[in-house]
Protein backbone atom coordinates (compact mmCIF):
# COMPACT_ATOMS: atom_id res chain seq x y z
CA UNK A 1 0.00 0.00 0.00
CA UNK A 2 1.74 3.55 -0.99
CA UNK A 3 1.32 6.75 1.09
CA UNK A 4 -1.86 8.09 -0.87
CA UNK A 5 -3.55 4.68 0.20
CA UNK A 6 -2.15 4.61 3.35
CA UNK A 7 -3.24 7.89 3.96
CA UNK A 8 -6.97 7.62 2.49
CA UNK A 9 -7.70 4.93 4.60
CA UNK A 10 -6.27 6.71 8.11
CA UNK A 11 -8.84 9.57 7.09
CA UNK A 12 -11.22 7.14 6.16
CA UNK A 13 -11.35 5.86 9.79
CA UNK A 14 -10.90 8.99 11.38
CA UNK A 15 -14.10 10.25 9.80
CA UNK A 16 -15.84 7.02 10.64
CA UNK A 17 -14.95 7.84 13.74
CA UNK A 18 -16.48 11.36 14.19
CA UNK A 19 -19.84 10.45 11.89
CA UNK A 20 -20.11 7.49 14.31
CA UNK A 21 -19.40 9.94 17.36
CA UNK A 22 -22.11 12.62 15.70
CA UNK A 23 -24.88 9.57 15.76
CA UNK A 24 -24.40 8.01 12.57
CA UNK A 25 -23.83 4.17 12.63
CA UNK A 26 -20.89 3.27 11.17
CA UNK A 27 -20.67 -0.83 9.50
CA UNK A 28 -18.00 -2.37 10.89
CA UNK A 29 -17.30 -6.13 10.33
CA UNK A 30 -20.67 -6.60 9.34
CA UNK A 31 -22.21 -4.76 12.79
CA UNK A 32 -23.05 -1.37 13.77
CA UNK A 33 -20.32 0.00 16.17
CA UNK A 34 -21.81 2.72 18.46
CA UNK A 35 -20.26 6.01 19.68
CA UNK A 36 -20.15 4.33 23.04
CA UNK A 37 -18.59 1.76 21.93
CA UNK A 38 -15.52 3.60 20.02
CA UNK A 39 -15.09 5.89 23.30
CA UNK A 40 -14.34 2.71 25.43
CA UNK A 41 -11.54 2.06 22.84
CA UNK A 42 -7.89 2.40 24.33
CA UNK A 43 -7.16 2.73 20.20
CA UNK A 44 -7.25 6.66 19.89
CA UNK A 45 -5.80 9.11 17.31
CA UNK A 46 -6.96 12.63 18.29
CA UNK A 47 -6.67 15.86 16.80
CA UNK A 48 -7.75 19.19 16.05
CA UNK A 49 -8.28 18.08 12.35
CA UNK A 50 -6.60 16.41 9.46
CA UNK A 51 -5.30 16.92 5.60
CA UNK A 52 -4.71 14.82 3.15
CA UNK A 53 -2.62 16.28 0.64
CA UNK A 54 -0.48 15.44 -2.50
CA UNK A 55 3.05 15.53 -2.59
CA UNK A 56 2.75 18.76 -4.37
CA UNK A 57 1.08 20.52 -0.93
CA UNK A 58 -2.44 20.51 -2.66
CA UNK A 59 -4.87 19.23 0.20
CA UNK A 60 -7.43 16.74 -1.09
CA UNK A 61 -8.99 16.57 1.85
CA UNK A 62 -9.57 18.00 5.28
CA UNK A 63 -11.38 16.58 8.50
CA UNK A 64 -12.14 18.67 11.54
CA UNK A 65 -13.80 20.76 13.67
CA UNK A 66 -15.38 23.81 12.35
CA UNK A 67 -15.13 27.45 13.83
CA UNK A 68 -18.67 26.21 15.84
CA UNK A 69 -17.28 23.38 16.70
CA UNK A 70 -19.28 21.04 14.68
CA UNK A 71 -17.21 17.86 12.34
CA UNK A 72 -17.05 18.50 8.98
CA UNK A 73 -14.99 16.57 5.99
CA UNK A 74 -13.95 18.87 2.98
CA UNK A 75 -12.84 17.09 -0.09
CA UNK A 76 -11.31 18.81 -2.80
CA UNK A 77 -9.75 18.65 -6.77
CA UNK A 78 -5.99 18.69 -7.55
CA UNK A 79 -6.15 22.65 -7.85
CA UNK A 80 -7.74 23.61 -4.53
CA UNK A 81 -11.04 23.45 -5.72
CA UNK A 82 -13.72 22.36 -3.09
CA UNK A 83 -15.86 19.36 -4.48
CA UNK A 84 -18.11 18.16 -1.90
CA UNK A 85 -17.99 18.71 2.12
CA UNK A 86 -19.99 15.85 4.55
CA UNK A 87 -21.08 18.57 7.90
CA UNK A 88 -23.00 18.53 10.88
CA UNK A 89 -24.51 22.04 12.04
CA UNK A 90 -25.16 23.18 15.41
CA UNK A 91 -28.58 21.57 15.80
CA UNK A 92 -27.03 17.98 15.13
CA UNK A 93 -28.36 18.26 10.97
CA UNK A 94 -26.44 16.42 8.93
CA UNK A 95 -25.52 17.38 5.75
CA UNK A 96 -24.34 16.47 2.19
CA UNK A 97 -23.45 19.77 -0.46
CA UNK A 98 -21.40 18.72 -3.73
CA UNK A 99 -20.18 21.69 -5.59
CA UNK A 100 -19.23 22.21 -9.18
CA UNK A 101 -15.58 22.69 -10.69
CA UNK A 102 -16.61 26.45 -10.39
CA UNK A 103 -17.49 26.24 -7.24
CA UNK A 104 -21.08 26.46 -7.20
CA UNK A 105 -23.48 24.49 -4.78
CA UNK A 106 -24.88 22.18 -7.09
CA UNK A 107 -26.77 19.66 -4.91
CA UNK A 108 -27.41 19.75 -1.03
CA UNK A 109 -29.03 16.65 0.98
CA UNK A 110 -29.39 17.73 4.89
CA UNK A 111 -31.76 16.56 7.79
CA UNK A 112 -33.70 19.72 8.69
CA UNK A 113 -34.95 19.89 12.31
CA UNK A 114 -37.28 17.24 13.55
CA UNK A 115 -35.00 14.88 11.34
CA UNK A 116 -37.07 15.98 7.98
CA UNK A 117 -34.70 15.07 4.80
CA UNK A 118 -34.72 17.74 2.20
CA UNK A 119 -32.56 17.08 -1.36
CA UNK A 120 -32.29 20.66 -3.20
CA UNK A 121 -30.46 20.72 -6.41
CA UNK A 122 -29.52 24.11 -8.00
CA UNK A 123 -28.37 25.65 -11.03
CA UNK A 124 -25.61 26.46 -12.45
CA UNK A 125 -24.98 30.02 -10.31
CA UNK A 126 -26.07 28.10 -7.22
CA UNK A 127 -29.52 29.04 -6.95
CA UNK A 128 -32.24 26.25 -5.78
CA UNK A 129 -34.53 24.81 -8.24
CA UNK A 130 -35.44 21.72 -7.86
CA UNK A 131 -36.50 20.92 -3.70
CA UNK A 132 -37.75 17.69 -2.36
CA UNK A 133 -38.60 16.88 1.24
CA UNK A 134 -41.02 15.10 3.37
CA UNK A 135 -43.75 16.94 5.02
CA UNK A 136 -43.60 16.46 9.26
CA UNK A 137 -45.90 13.55 8.71
CA UNK A 138 -43.67 11.93 6.00
CA UNK A 139 -45.40 12.84 3.02
CA UNK A 140 -43.31 13.86 -0.29
CA UNK A 141 -43.26 16.80 -2.14
CA UNK A 142 -41.24 18.44 -5.00
CA UNK A 143 -41.43 22.15 -6.15
CA UNK A 144 -39.64 23.54 -8.97
CA UNK A 145 -38.46 27.20 -9.23
CA UNK A 146 -37.81 29.90 -11.54
CA UNK A 147 -34.93 32.16 -11.86
CA UNK A 148 -35.79 33.78 -9.07
CA UNK A 149 -36.14 31.41 -6.65
CA UNK A 150 -39.82 31.53 -6.73
CA UNK A 151 -42.05 28.03 -6.52
CA UNK A 152 -43.64 27.89 -9.75
CA UNK A 153 -44.62 24.08 -9.28
CA UNK A 154 -45.38 21.70 -6.74
CA UNK A 155 -46.09 17.96 -7.06
CA UNK A 156 -47.12 17.03 -3.41
CA UNK A 157 -49.29 13.88 -1.51
CA UNK A 158 -52.37 15.44 0.42
CA UNK A 159 -53.39 13.43 3.41
CA UNK A 160 -55.48 11.31 1.84
CA UNK A 161 -52.67 10.23 -0.32
CA UNK A 162 -54.23 12.00 -3.80
CA UNK A 163 -51.33 13.27 -5.32
CA UNK A 164 -51.88 17.10 -6.51
CA UNK A 165 -50.16 19.91 -8.73
CA UNK A 166 -49.94 23.16 -7.92
CA UNK A 167 -49.27 25.72 -10.63
CA UNK A 168 -47.92 29.05 -9.91
CA UNK A 169 -48.20 31.62 -12.75
CA UNK A 170 -45.73 34.86 -12.59
CA UNK A 171 -48.85 36.66 -10.75
CA UNK A 172 -48.34 34.04 -7.80
CA UNK A 173 -52.08 32.90 -8.70
CA UNK A 174 -52.29 29.04 -7.95
CA UNK A 175 -53.91 26.23 -10.18
CA UNK A 176 -54.25 23.41 -8.07
CA UNK A 177 -55.53 19.73 -9.11
CA UNK A 178 -55.29 16.46 -8.81
CA UNK A 179 -53.29 14.23 -10.39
Amino acid sequence: MNGRACGALFLTAVAARVMTDAGIGLLVRGGVVTAEELSQSNNRVSAEDFRLAEKDGWTRAWLGAHRDGHPGLSLLEDNGTLRAQLLVWSGAEPGLILYDTDGNVRATLVGLPNDLPTLTLSDKKGEQRAPLFLFHDGRPSLMLLDDHGKMRTQLWLKDDGLPTLDLVDETRARQTGNV
